[in-house]
């Protein structure tokens, strides 16, 4: 039996927000934990710190 190990990462351009029109990628910038839109996919993560 083979083991199959899945490692990868995601980077997120900045050059590619907006790339697709209204469908983003965009990332929201007034939280304290940003949205990230992809068409109608949200996620909410901390992408950037941000300063209280």
């Amino acid at each position: 039996m083979s083991m199959v190990i899945d490692l990868h990462a995601h980077v997120v351009l900045e050059e590619s927000f907006g790339a697709a029109g209204a469908y983003g990628p965009e990332l929201s910038s007034d939280a304290k934990v940003q949205d990230f839109r992809v068409g109608d996919y949200v996620m909410r993560v901390p992408y950037r710190e941000v300063s209280s």
